[in-house]
């Protein structure tokens, strides 16, 4: 049995005339651009900002496995920011799994991360303008804090 599940974009008109558009933005089983071989899977945890950009998590469904990924929508375009498996900014740990995107106006993300191959295990991110940055990492100093 297939399932499909589609992300809709909603629109409110102004105050005076309640009348909404909707979009079609996205739908399960879509190819991920720049990702040859991989379709979206079911979405979840979906967050949009005050500009209508959005994030979710998405499994990557590929013809051999299935890999988790943080994605990012401006609209027409998505970024794959993180993806199980890709190297984190966390120095010789990759990326196993991650909690719920949350994004600011300005489309910067921040999401947690279970990291594997290396200590620390887990991370704060923070994923603006194609750049990943680890905020925190547990087992690291506290800033401000001695030992």
């Amino acid at each position: 049995m297939a399932v499909w599940v589609v992300l809709l974009v909603l629109a409110a008109g102004s105050p005076a005339n309640a009348q909404s558009t909707t979009r079609l933005l996205l739908s399960t089983g879509w190819g991920i651009p720049d990702h040859h071989g991989f379709v979206f899977g079911p979405f979840s945890n979906l967050t949009m900002n005050a500009s209508r950009q959005i994030a979710f998590l998405s499994p990557m469904r590929g013809a051999k496995r299935d890999l988790q990924a943080v994605i990012r929508s401006s609209g027409v375009t998505f970024d794959v920011v993180a993806f199980e498996g890709l190297r984190s900014p966390v120095p010789k740990a990759t990326y196993e799994s991650f909690s719920a995107p949350s994004m600011n106006n300005a489309g910067a993300l921040a999401f947690t991360a279970t990291l594997r191959d290396d200590v620390p295990a887990s991370a704060v991110i923070r994923w603006e303008g194609g750049n990943s940055l680890a905020i925190a990492s547990s087992g690291g100093a506290v800033p401000g804090a001695p030992d």
